[in-house]
């Protein structure tokens, strides 16, 4: 690619900083499309304002990308603020629970249920847009949201088999309805099926041009208007026809090596983070990754996944895909990961912790004949007679007394991710540490 000269390497920087700054608005939009693209819920779409229920885990042949998680069962609800506010009821938990909301711009702003407003108990809240004047209702908690649109991520834990059923109930007496229909049962409206959002969000934000993304943002922008605190960083891109009312073209840059490279700039960004924080080998995100702040590729990074993270409290998510050595893990090899007594990974009540293995590109579940994939604080593990615990993580088939212990895993490229939720103060702040995986030299267990 021809070099530019120093105005045309300023140009270049000021827009993919600003496609980094755009993404997660645009996200939010592209994300809400697809997933409101029906006439009724569903258990992976469902109008505005309007919970999709999964009905159990997701399975490696769905090809979810991003790390599908085997604990809990996801309900996602794309929230559209303009006309009303919502009412979110959230019933009593004996279980881990959580309702994420971000804003239209990938910010956190609350967090119902486990670690967050409320805990385990029953309770209102009223999700308000930026228009909203009323009085909030007794006995409700409000959240305001600065923006129109808003993404809603529910989890709840299951531990398998028919305890999806109890999952199921949770899912039924968890309600979102207009603070106008709150009082009573009325029909939810039907939505509306356009075929032109019948799209996977995540493959239509891996292919989309960088005048449609612009296009997309600028529209949105109209109503979801910067934040304040981002306002400085935008002030950066306004001038380059990116805004509420303007129109981005790159034909409007003239020189023909500057336009091939911002239309290359979609393609360019690796949705990859080096971590600060790495314990034996294993990368702990920031403890502030839900409230990235001025770091706009945190911010980006986050949602790019799906609707975002939870914060330190709630939940960690450390990755590994690096041996003791340093080498990168592959089913060509066996590991083992020893935890000693008092190195089982630490939470409190309502925690659980689980590790489960993903390809290294796009994170999807590694489909294997066993049909296993986690292992962790639920699952039947086999003890050392001291305390300590051994994770095989291998292609080959372990012995059989080892099974419950076994993660497979397939002939390429891998990593594993832990997943704490409501960890122990200690593992937050770096005082405990999971231990390294080591390779083993036999083939098998």
């Amino acid at each position: 690619m021809v070099e530019l000269d120093e105005r045309g390497q300023r140009i270049y920087e000021d827009i993919y900083e600003a496609y980094i700054f755009a993404y997660p608005l645009v996200e939010t939009v592209v994300y809400g499309r697809s997933k409101t693209n029906t006439v009724e819920a569903g258990s992976e779409q469902a109008p505005y304002n309007q919970f999709a229920h999964n009905r159990n885990v997701w399975q490696p042949q769905e090809h979810k990308p991003g790390g599908p998680n085997m604990d809990v069962v996801y309900s996602m609800v794309s929230l559209d603020l303009k006309e009303d506010a919502l009412i979110f009821h959230k019933p009593q938990t004996d279980r881990f629970y959580t309702f994420l909301i971000l804003d239209a711009y990938g910010t956190f702003r609350t967090l119902i249920g486990t670690g967050g407003l409320g805990g385990e108990k029953t309770g209102d809240y009223l999700i308000a847009g930026p228009g909203f004047s009323q009085e909030t209702p007794a006995g409700v908690t409000r959240i305001d949201i600065p923006t129109r649109f808003a993404s809603g991520l529910l989890r709840i834990q299951t531990y398998g088999g028919q305890d999806v059923e109890k999952v199921h109930a949770l899912q039924k007496t968890t309600t979102i309805r207009p603070l106008s229909q709150s009082a009573g049962n009325g029909e939810l409206p039907k939505g509306v099926f356009r075929p032109e959002y019948a799209y996977s969000s995540y493959e239509k934000m891996q292919t989309m041009g960088i005048e449609e993304f612009f296009s997309i943002f600028n529209e949105a922008m109209e109503e979801n208007p910067i934040l304040p605190e981002d306002l400085e960083a935008y002030e950066r891109y306004k001038n380059y026809q990116i805004g509420a009312g303007k129109h981005f073209a790159t034909a409007d840059f003239g020189d023909s090596a500057l336009i091939e490279k911002i239309e290359a700039i979609p393609s360019s960004i690796l949705w990859k983070k080096e971590w600060k924080d790495v314990r034996n080998g294993w990368s702990f995100a920031d403890a502030d990754i839900a409230l990235p702040g001025e770091d706009y590729f945190q911010r980006a990074y986050n949602i790019h996944w799906g609707p975002g993270a939870n914060p330190a409290v709630a939940s960690l998510y450390p990755m590994a895909a690096v041996d003791r050595e340093g080498n990168a893990l592959t089913g060509a090899n066996a590991y083992v990961i020893h935890f000693e007594k008092g190195e089982i990974p630490p939470v409190k009540k309502y925690g659980y912790w689980s590790i489960t293995p993903y390809t290294l590109q796009d994170l999807y579940l590694i489909e294997n004949d066993a049909g296993i994939y986690k292992v962790g604080s639920e699952t039947a593990l086999r003890y050392n007679e001291d305390g300590s615990l051994d994770l095989y993580i291998q292609r080959e088939e372990v012995a059989p007394e080892l099974r419950s212990n076994w993660l497979p895993v397939g002939e390429g490229a891998f990593l594993l991710l832990l997943r704490l939720y409501i960890p122990e103060e200690c593992a937050i702040n770096g005082a405990w540490k999971p231990p390294f995986i080591e390779r083993r030299r036999e083939d098998t267990v």
